[in-house]
């Protein structure tokens, strides 16, 4: 399936169970040890993967 293809986003887009604290903080230390993402020092963390990135940002501006 092509990264941002109607597919793809449709199945990324199905709704889940709600989150959670325990539920993001669990995601973001899978997404840290898969180096998708990293912590800067006093800062959130960084998305390193330009893929990711572009889906969240267009997630994000999608929500607005």
């Amino acid at each position: 399936m092509p990264p941002f293809g109607r597919e793809t986003l449709q199945r990324l887009g199905k709704p889940g169970s709600p989150a959670t604290v325990a539920k993001v903080r669990a995601t973001i230390d899978r997404l840290l040890r898969l180096n998708l993402i990293s912590r800067v020092a006093n800062a959130p963390v960084a998305v390193d993967e330009l893929l990711l990135a572009e889906y969240l940002r267009r997630d994000n501006d999608a929500a607005f």
